[in-house]
């Protein structure tokens, strides 16, 4: 199964945070640096997943974005997560997530849910800890920045992320 991800150049030392902090809470954070996950585990044929994610990034610009605040998110099956939201460049995001949802990965696109731009910062079974991190977090008042200029492409591994390809946002074809 493939995955696609934007991994945001991230501003000063705005990756070194995140990674730190997803060190110390979230169990996924040895995979993979911090990341915006954007379409998720589908099976398909592999040129047709590579070329229609090329198409639709060569057509969708970078992205500056922000990242001012933690919430926490339950899941309803004993999971728990504290989620950094994207503030500032929400909307050219929800516009390239929909778009990488279309044409021949439409199928997958699930419906019953909305998508929100995020990093996840931390995943654990209990929702109050979940809140107590995100309420820590914002207590420090951050407010992380980068830009979002290529998807990364790849799959798990043996638990391990391998990158298959990177296209940059706005190439020409």
């Amino acid at each position: 199964m493939r995955f696609t991800l934007a991994l945001p150049r991230w501003d000063g030392d705005a990756a070194a945070v995140l990674q730190h902090w997803r060190e110390q809470h979230d169990p996924q954070a040895q995979r993979i640096g911090p990341h915006l996950l954007l379409l998720w585990g589908i099976d398909t044929d592999e040129s047709v997943y590579r070329d229609h994610v090329m198409r639709v990034a060569q057509r969708h610009a970078p992205t500056d974005i922000t990242l001012p605040v933690a919430v926490p998110w339950c899941t309803g099956n004993h999971m728990a997560r504290t989620l950094l939201l994207v503030e500032r460049g929400l909307a050219p995001l929800i516009h390239l997530h929909r778009a990488l949802y279309g044409g021949p990965l439409a199928p997958w696109r699930a419906l019953d849910q909305p998508f929100t731009p995020h990093v996840q910062l931390a995943e654990m079974e209990d929702a109050l800890m979940a809140q107590a991190l995100a309420d820590r977090w914002n207590a420090q008042g951050l407010m992380l920045s980068g830009v979002v200029d290529r998807l990364t492409v790849g799959r798990l591994r043996a638990g391990r992320w391998e990158t298959e390809m990177e296209l940059p946002l706005g190439a020409p074809p």
